[in-house]
């Protein structure tokens, strides 16, 4: 953390294969079979990411994640009026990266993509039996459509009603669990085009969690004693892999923290 994201250029075609490819290595060593690979294969990914559906996100200047955004599916949602929904496929982030919060970061930026081209909904799919993945997207507010047989495919549909970027959502049983715990946060900062202008991280303990007020954070580390409000959205909130964690715009190591929270944050200009 923090992370940044911009469109893969046909260039980038062998650094998002590798990243798909690594993240189904990961699965076939625990008996499960993420994609094919024909569908991963360079020419594959060169195609799609040459009409611009796939994205990189970085942490600095190395590529640690990748996605596929389409503003249509007729193979996977064919009953979907055209022009209400963006698709996104092929999540995907490098094994090493895992409960970094970076997946979160990935879905966040494709409910960007998906306002800014004026759609209502976001949908994506995935294997009926991942019972796993299906709670990561259940838990981020994804709610189950339908299961669906497309060619080899089983799949579970899922769907996300796409809320003004003003409107917030809090989840009291998640805020009321951060209570006393550490939580640690990325900002990222961007201009009004999109532009990347800063990055922010910084840590401590919730000492109180409002509806309204928001998440108040008491900071430790280079900033002890300080105090930091967040906003009252606990859709930016995960829990923690255990392990270390080291803040590149600080230095800081952090040890097993409870949360990881990241946002993007777009001024305005002046």
């Amino acid at each position: 953390m923090p992370f940044t994201l911009r469109p893969a250029s046909p260039s980038d075609t062998a650094q998002v294969a590798s990243i798909l490819g690594a993240a189904a290595a990961r699965m076939a060593a625990r008996g499960q079979t993420l994609w094919l690979p024909e569908e991963i294969a360079t020419q594959r990914v060169a195609a799609d990411s040459a009409i611009g559906q796939y994205y990189l996100a970085f942490e600095d200047e190395r590529a640690v994640g990748t996605m596929r955004f389409q503003l249509e599916d007729p193979d996977f949602w064919p009953e979907v009026a055209a022009g209400s929904s963006a698709y996104v496929h092929r999540v995907a982030v490098l094994p090493q990266f895992a409960g970094r919060g970076l997946s979160h970061f990935l879905l966040d930026e494709a409910c960007r993509l998906a306002r800014e081209a004026g759609r209502e909904w976001l949908r994506l799919d995935t294997a009926s039996d991942r019972t796993a993945l299906r709670g990561v997207y259940e838990r981020y507010g994804f709610v189950f459509h339908s299961v669906a047989n497309v060619g080899r495919h089983h799949v579970a549909r899922y769907e996300l009603r796409l809320q003004p970027s003003e409107e917030l959502v809090f989840d009291t049983r998640i805020a009321q669990e951060m209570l006393g715990k550490t939580l640690l946060v990325g900002v990222t900062f961007l201009n009004s085009t999109g532009e990347f202008i800063r990055n922010e991280q910084f840590w401590g303990t919730v000492l109180s969690v409002d509806d309204t007020d928001g998440i108040e954070l008491r900071l430790d580390g280079m900033s002890a004693g300080d105090t930091r409000w967040l906003p009252p959205d606990t859709r930016a909130i995960e829990r923690a892999q255990p392990g270390n964690y080291r803040l590149r715009t600080t230095g800081e190591d952090v040890e097993n923290p409870d949360f990881l929270a990241t946002w993007t944050v777009t001024t305005r200009d002046n």
